[in-house]
Formats: structure tokens, sequence, C-alpha cells
């Protein structure tokens, strides 16, 4: 009888820890003009961004990512323009500290669409919570549009994503931009 409820004990944690691993299974998203991959475990959210309804993220491995898209008309017709303005406007975010890193890659191609790349690792928090917060900002250029894609996760878990952050960015393309 102990035998069986050794067994029975040792069957219901691995049936446990085997429910509370994460599987890394990916799906392909639309909105708009532009598509992405998404791991699964990224789910839809609405608080994260009052410009874009393209918003996912997971609260407990604290991921998050945006998709903004722009008309070319409305905004300034350059990149270079687009993304120094977009920066400026982030950087002028009343909870972000001054960056601890700013690491901005020169122009880029990414599927056909012109890029820039800015990488930068900064506190965000008040007095109960300080993290730095380690966030990948593409800026890039379609046919009629800019999008900007914004991807931020806690610098400590950087290594988790290391292979996670590229895919998403290497998966970004635009669709049918007429």
């Amino acid at each position: 009888m102990n035998n069986f409820k050794i067994l029975l004990f040792a069957v219901l944690c691995i049936s446990l820890f085997n429910k509370c691993t994460y599987k890394e299974e990916w799906k392909t998203f639309q909105d708009g003009n532009f598509q992405l991959e998404l791991p699964d475990y990224l789910e839809k959210m609405e608080s994260l961004s009052q410009n874009t309804p393209f918003q996912y993220g997971n609260q407990f491995r604290n991921f998050y990512l945006i998709v903004e898209q722009f008309d070319k008309a409305e905004k300034q017709n350059d990149l270079s323009k687009y993304a120094a303005k977009s920066i400026h406007d982030l950087l002028a975010a009343p909870h972000l500290s001054n960056p601890d890193t700013i690491e901005l890659t020169q122009t880029f191609e990414l599927n056909g669409l012109k890029g820039q790349h800015l990488q930068l690792q900064a506190k965000v928090g008040s007095d109960r919570i300080n993290e730095i917060i380690d966030y990948n900002i593409l800026h890039l250029e379609g046919k009629q549009h800019y999008y900007q894609l914004v991807i931020w996760t806690w610098n400590k878990w950087n290594e988790k994503y290391a292979e996670v952050v590229p895919k998403i960015i290497e998966s970004f393309a635009e669709k049918n931009d007429k």
C-alpha cells in the first residue's frame, strides 16, 4: 500500500510539473498591414498603449510588445526623422529614468522594409518596484506606412528571451500595403 501511495504521489508531482511548464509554440498574428510571429504564451492586452490595438504580453513573464502603424502622409516622410521624433517622445516619458545604455543600429533592411533598431536599458518604476528594463524599439518604413515595434522585458531575464526577441523581430513583415 505504501508503494502505491509513493507511486501515486510521484505521478501527481510529475503531472503538476508538466502543467507548470511553458510550451514554446509560435503563432502568426496579422493586423492592419503587417504580420508577425509570437509565442503562444503572449496574450492580447489593452492597457499597454492608447495608440494601438496590437498589444500583447504576459504579466507573469514580464514580457510585452506593441506594434503601432502610422500612415506616412500623417507623419514626417523620412524614416530618420520619424525615428528621431519617436525616440525623443519615448525618452521624455515621466516613468522612464535616463537610459543606462543606448545602442542605435544604423539603417538596416528587414523583410524588404528599411528600418532602425534602438536598444536601450532604463530603470522604470516607483519607490516600491524599480527594475531595469530592456527595450527593443524598431522603426520600419513600408510603402505607405511606418511601423513601430516595441518589445520590453526585465533586464534580469535577458538570457531567458535571448532567442525569442530576435525571432519576433525577424518575423515582422508587411502584408499587402497598397
